[in-house]
This record gives structure tokens, C-alpha cells and sequence, in this order.
């Protein structure tokens, strides 16, 4: 049980953001209610195809890496090249030099300006704490060896696994979201 005073402190913690638990989630409407994101949480997002889940859950752990946390990111529908692409995309917007993701996917010009800006302020970011895993469909991924292996030896504050649907168990059996 903790004290009045520990409990005060944890409180005032939360106030000015010194609450190391506690992650973002890059949007602010969520971060201003009552929403609560921490570190050791599952949670899954789950929606239509094409809507845009693993853009969300990538903007949420790279809001997360600029605040300081490890991020890892595991995608075997994507080369490790789109999902830099991805990554390049959503941080250019953070540290404002947005460019469109179809542009730079795609070779198509108008984003140079903005793309090399966003590079130069990127050259700075800590790059080891940002970990691409890289998987491909073949890949057999578990969440007791594989998952949790990641997450003993790396320790990231965040994990996106993104095409969950491509998670084997542990007993060579489909889980139960195959069928959703």
C-alpha cells in the first residue's frame, strides 16, 4: 500500500509528465482524456482492412520514440524499405516537414524540400532506439518464442506487431482472430 505522500507524489508525477509509465498516444484528444497508455499494456486495434490500423499503431509508437521510449516494430506484410517509408512519413509530420507517404513510395517529386529538411533533423534522432524486426510471411512468429524473446532481450517500452493475423502459437494452431 503506499503512503499519502507517495501517493501525492505519483499524482504530481502525472502533472508534469515524469510519470515514466505512462506513454502517449501522439493524438491529442486521446492524451488530454481519460485514456491512459502505459508501459506493459496490450492493446490491439482492430478494424476493416485498408483502414488505416497500422498507420495508427505506427504513429502511436513513434510519438512515443520522440518522447524517448524504445520502439520495436514487427511486420512481416512490409520490407523493412516500406516500412522505413512509413516511419520516414508519420516522423517527417511530427518534426514538421510533412510529406506524402504515395510520393515518397512512389519516386514521385514534390516532397524534396521538405524530405531533405526532415532528414537533416532526423540525422540527430537516436536510431537505436527505433528496432525493425525483419520478418517475412514464411517467418514463423510466436508469441512465446518470438515475441517474447523481443521483448526480454531488446526491453522495448513499445512493440507494434502489426498483421497479427500472421502470429502462429505456440502449438503450430492459428489463433482465434483468424476467424474474425
Amino acid at each position: 500500500s503506499f503512503s499519502a505522500k507517495d501517493k501525492f507524489e505519483r499524482y504530481k508525477g502525472r502533472i508534469t509528465g515524469s510519470d515514466k509509465r505512462r506513454l502517449t498516444w501522439g493524438i491529442e484528444p486521446l492524451d488530454r482524456g481519460g485514456l491512459r497508455l502505459t508501459k506493459g499494456q496490450f492493446v490491439g486495434i482492430i478494424a476493416d482492412t485498408k483502414s488505416g490500423k497500422s498507420w495508427f499503431a505506427l504513429k502511436i509508437a513513434l510519438a512515443n520514440y520522440l518522447k524517448g521510449c524504445r520502439v520495436g516494430i514487427i511486420s512481416p506484410e512490409l520490407t523493412v524499405s516500406e516500412i522505413e517509408d512509413r516511419i520516414d512519413t508519420v516522423l517527417a509530420r511530427a518534426l514538421g516537414f510533412p510529406i506524402l507517404h504515395d510520393s515518397l513510395a512512389s519516386g514521385l517529386p514534390g516532397i524534396e524540400e521538405n524530405y531533405q529538411k526532415y532528414l537533416s533533423a532526423a540525422a540527430n534522432l537516436n536510431r537505436r532506439d527505433l528496432m525493425i524486426y525483419p520478418f517475412q510471411p514464411k517467418d514463423k512468429i510466436t508469441p512465446l518464442t518470438t515475441i517474447a524473446g523481443i521483448l526480454n532481450s531488446d526491453a522495448p517500452d513499445v512493440l507494434v506487431v502489426d498483421g497479427v493475423y500472421m502470429v502462429d502459437d505456440d502449438y503450430n494452431e492459428r489463433q482465434s482472430w483468424d476467424q474474425m
